[in-house]
């Protein structure tokens, strides 16, 4: 078992009501604070049992603007795109639907689009009390586009630069706002 250094889109993103509660913290003050994370106009809000919940608008993966991205991404990363990316691509294509290509991810059959399933973060959240802040957990999975190699690492500053620096494609790729940097296992 190790650690990988993974770079992907996070497509779902989930909050304890509990946490919130405890924090004391309003649903705006944990918006607020995910918004330093994610854009949250590429996501859909949906309040569960226990759980306040956003989603990436399946919109997001349709279309030639969604393959263009992970074609700048994949030859940023390895240079070129190799016969796997291609063919993922290929495949996306042929998929057309942002539904279909979200479980295409779930199925983990592209070793470079594939689900991370249990990931978390911290986010700092305005308490209600006027106190300070409340440290709150987020729970999120993520499509990971590349993870890559056995790392050891102590301090997780370095993904945020990894994400500012993907986020510069902002104008011609919006899906970008939704790109998380992590260490899966």
């Amino acid at each position: 078992m190790g650690a990988y250094l993974t770079v992907g889109l996070m497509s779902e993103l989930a909050v304890e009501k509990k946490a919130v509660a405890d924090a004391p913290a309003t649903l705006e003050a944990v918006k607020s604070s995910l918004q330093g994370i994610v854009n949250l106009d590429h996501y859909t809000y949906t309040d569960e049992n226990d759980m306040h919940c956003w989603a990436m608008k399946p919109a997001l993966f349709e279309g030639q603007q969604f393959t263009d991205f992970l074609t700048a991404q994949y030859c940023a990363y390895v240079g070129k795109l190799n016969e796997d990316m291609d063919v993922l691509i290929k495949n996306i294509l042929t998929l057309k639907d942002g539904k279909k290509i979200i479980a295409m991810a779930k199925e983990k059959s592209a070793y470079n689009f594939q689900l991370m399933t249990g990931c978390r973060d911290y986010i700092g959240v305005s308490r209600s009390d006027n106190h300070k802040f409340k440290r709150i957990c987020v729970y999120y999975d993520l499509i990971a586009l590349f993870s890559d190699g056995k790392i050891i690492m102590e301090c997780y500053g370095i993904f945020r630069y990894f994400e500012k620096m993907i986020r510069l494609q902002r104008k011609e790729y919006p899906i970008v706002d939704c790109v998380r940097c992590t260490i899966t296992d």
